[in-house]
């Protein structure tokens, strides 16, 4: 497999470059002026577990960087899912089916992938 910046040549590449959107929006909306670990998720800190921003901080640690050739599909594929049911559940509640608002189409598209693979 060949990862070829953010060009999509082949599956690894193409959800690469779909879970720009998620950890672009993610990282917006964690604020981490006040983490006592400096915004690296300690699944095994009070503090992390019950932070506001848990999940989200969790899931950046995990897919902060993007990925390297060698990160496996499932992982990917994994990650896609759980941005895909973190925005959903966090931005999508007051928009309607054929909403046209960034996130709702990126959702369209990572769920229509998802359920593709």
């Amino acid at each position: 497999m060949t990862l070829t910046g953010h060009s999509a040549r082949t599956l690894s590449g193409y959800v690469e470059s779909l879970l720009d959107y998620p950890r672009w929006v993610i990282e917006r909306d964690v604020d981490f002026t006040e983490c006592h670990y400096q915004g690296t998720y300690t699944a095994s800190a009070e503090r992390c577990t019950s932070c506001l921003f848990g999940e989200a901080c969790r899931w950046l640690n995990l897919a902060h960087a993007p990925a390297s050739i060698d990160e496996p599909l499932p992982e990917l594929i994994a990650a896609l899912k759980t941005a895909a049911d973190y925005l959903q559940s966090n931005y999508s509640e007051n928009h309607e089916r054929g909403c046209t608002c960034e996130t709702c189409l990126w959702l369209r598209q990572a769920r229509r992938f998802l359920h593709s693979h």
